[in-house]
């Protein structure tokens, strides 16, 4: 009998350190594939290292180079960049022409501080607004032959900006894979809130 509880108790020794092995083979596996695929999120509110990484890398990167096509804007057209987008946006709108709030939800800026870009706009001729016959309070941004025309001619400078200072360091197939990863952010954003609310982030 006394050999017979030796044997027992070795017996559960045995299927105990087996049990020991397969969760430490299990966690190994699992360190395996937290390696290969990046560190998990974090549940404790903080970033991972492959999110910081990516998050800081992403506002760097925005922050420097919009700060330089509007510098190179400026300089070569007298528009800014949040001016050239307008000026854009309507070239390629049926009748050169949008509301002001669909201007707006294509921007960072509230509808109020796009009415005052539009406004400097039509001071100089690029621009006219015109009232929203379907809704009194409704206006129009209206894209002129000569708007249009000096679009054209900040185009050509603006494009080459951005290949210098951005796309000529890519080659196609990560361009395609860029636009295909950013493609996922704005398919994402199709059920938020209008961005024209008055709590919106302005550029004014």
């Amino acid at each position: 009998m006394g050999e017979e509880a030796v044997m027992g108790e070795e017996a559960r020794m045995g299927e105990a350190r087996m049990g020991e092995e397969a969760v430490m083979g299990e966690e190994a596996r699992m360190g395996e594939a937290r390696a290969a695929c990046g560190e998990a999120p974090r549940m404790d509110g903080t970033l991972s290292a492959a999110e910081q990484a990516a998050w800081s890398s992403f506002l760097l990167m925005q922050g420097t180079l919009m700060r330089q096509l509007d510098a190179d804007l400026r300089r070569a057209s007298g528009l800014s960049h949040a001016e050239f987008e307008v000026l854009l946006r309507l070239s390629w709108a049926p009748d050169r022409r949008l509301r002001l709030s669909d201007l707006c939800a294509a921007s960072l800026l509230t509808l109020s501080g796009m009415s005052r870009l539009v406004d400097r706009l039509a001071r100089v001729g690029l621009v006219a607004k015109a009232g929203a016959t379907e809704d009194r309070r409704g206006a129009y941004a209206v894209l002129t032959d000569r708007g249009l025309a000096h679009l054209h001619a900040a185009a050509v400078a603006h494009h080459g900006d951005v290949r210098r200072r951005f796309l000529s360091l890519y080659n196609d197939r990560e361009l395609m894979d860029l636009a295909c990863l950013l493609r996922r952010f704005t398919d994402h954003q199709q059920d938020m809130t209008d961005p024209c609310a008055d709590h919106s982030p302005t550029l004014e």
